[in-house]
């Protein structure tokens, strides 16, 4: 369902991708879902990345801030933080 671009597929997808539950961790493909179902308007993705997004690892944050880099909406440094230039950074990504 992920694959076909159901919104809250990919995020539950991109959760069990972060854990490792039932396939190996994929911190990068994680990141990529994550983001695109948020960007799509998943609660779920929302939740993960804006609501818990210190709770994320480096690793996605990271990709995470660089795909808002490449979408012209995050302006701080890619360092995986989860600081105010993420958050609004993510804000803005929702209106895109």
């Amino acid at each position: 369902a992920a694959a076909l671009g159901h919104i809250e597929a990919m995020a539950y997808f991109a959760d069990h991708l972060e854990r490792g539950l039932g396939v190996n961790v994929d911190y990068d493909l994680a990141a990529q879902l994550f983001y695109r179902s948020f960007k799509l308007g998943s609660p779920w993705a929302y939740k993960r990345l804006y609501d818990q997004g210190r709770s994320r690892p480096l690793a996605i944050m990271k990709k995470v801030q660089q795909l808002m880099l490449e979408d012209r909406v995050y302006r701080s440094t890619v360092d995986g933080l989860f600081g105010g230039g993420t958050r609004a950074a993510l804000r803005r990504a929702l209106k895109l």
